[in-house]
């Protein structure tokens, strides 16, 4: 199924009224999550995607073996044994680990599709702008061009600049990241490798994740507060200094959330699930994961309440993650606060051990 042109809606302003089960803004890894769960349950179940097409983001697409255990090969590009955490002064070190760099627009229809065939009902091309209210209750959403789509719950997965997220009143601490695809590139094809150098990726880290024998995604993420030039800028310049003759060929930008998990991610009948709930790991920014988990302790939360007819059962769902993962969060946030006071490359050589999760300083008890 062609997710680009199924569901692709006109400009043109229009009232139409639908109605549904479940709303979820965002056709990500956490809001497909959701959607093919709850439809597999025979809810009623609209996704709304603002975007064109399904699977844009600057992610640099690793996932672990842990995490993923049954994986289509049609969207894996590599195998991955390692990782190589690079520290300013050009020493490195090797750590190994067990997953799958994957193409991620693949990844995500996928993701979709399944949800499709499950009952979910998506539409592209779908911007939500606002949340239909009748006193303190939230009844359902409006989309750009006209739509009013009323549900029994909504959940926000439309990501790190999510409008769900700002219209409950929260706001992500960011990074902002680019990545091209590259090709013509030297590269060990089995080993995902960091980067960390103040020079190149104020606060954060540059990153090559081989999808091929000869090429790769190379990108990276800044500190606004940090930086002093534009992202792009920071990492043309990686680039020269690192590869010759490399070709460079889809660049994609955005922000990573780096803070934390919201106070609130379940108010009222309205869940957020992966970015939009700051689920990211504010150092690592890893996310597939994480923000797929969220979907999966969502969905069996939001069966449940509509099915006994009991909103209140919604609660569960954030009861469910913060017992799972809030002490994660708790740690690597003081990890992005050291991270983000080293400000120059002696600092950050003598201190990444603790900020990076692949040493065993980072592990340490506080």
């Amino acid at each position: 199924m062609d997710f680009q042109g199924r569901y692709k809606e006109g400009k043109k302003k229009r009232e139409e009224k639908m109605n549904a089960d479940i709303a979820i803004i965002g056709a990500g890894p956490a809001g497909s999550t959701v959607a093919g769960i709850t439809a597999s349950e025979g809810l009623k179940v609209i996704v709304l995607e603002k975007e064109p097409e399904i699977g844009r983001s600057p992610c640099a697409g690793y996932v672990s073996c842990m995490d993923f255990l049954d994986i289509s090969q049609r969207v894996i590009q590599t195998k991955i044994n390692g990782m190589r955490t690079y520290f300013p002064s050009g020493k490195y070190m090797d750590f190994p680990i067990n997953g799958f760099n994957v193409n991620r627009n693949l990844f995500d229809r996928e993701l979709a599709l399944n949800a499709e065939r499950c009952g979910a009902e998506f539409h592209i091309n779908s911007e939500v702008v606002g949340l239909i209210e009748k006193g303190d209750r939230y009844l359902g959403i409006q989309t750009r061009d006209g739509r009013k789509i009323t549900a029994k719950v909504i959940v926000g997965a439309d990501g790190a600049s999510s409008i769900i997220s700002r219209l409950l009143g929260f706001r992500n601490d960011v990074a902002i990241a680019v990545q091209y695809e590259v090709s013509n590139c030297k590269i060990a094809p089995e080993i995902n490798e960091i980067y960390f150098d103040f020079e190149y990726s104020p606060g954060c880290y540059v990153w090559i994740f081989p999808t091929g024998k000869d090429s790769a995604r190379v990108g990276l993420a800044v500190r606004p507060h940090l930086a002093d030039k534009k992202a792009i800028d920071y990492l043309n310049n990686f680039i020269t200094e690192k590869f010759r003759d490399i070709s460079k060929k889809k660049l994609i930008a955005g922000i990573i959330p780096v803070g934390g998990l919201h106070k609130r991610i379940c108010k009222d009948n309205i869940l957020l699930v992966g970015d939009s709930a700051g689920m990211t790991d504010p150092i690592t920014g890893a996310g597939i994961g994480y923000s797929m988990l969220a979907g999966k302790i969502a969905a069996r939360a939001i069966v449940k309440a509509i099915k006994e007819d009991d909103p209140s059962l919604l609660e569960k769902y954030e009861q469910g993650f913060r017992k799972v993962m809030e002490r994660h969060y708790e740690k690597s946030l003081k990890k992005r606060k050291l991270m983000d006071s080293l400000t120059d490359n002696k600092s950050l050589e003598e201190n990444l051990p603790k900020v990076w999760v692949t040493f065993k300083e980072y592990w340490c008890k506080d």
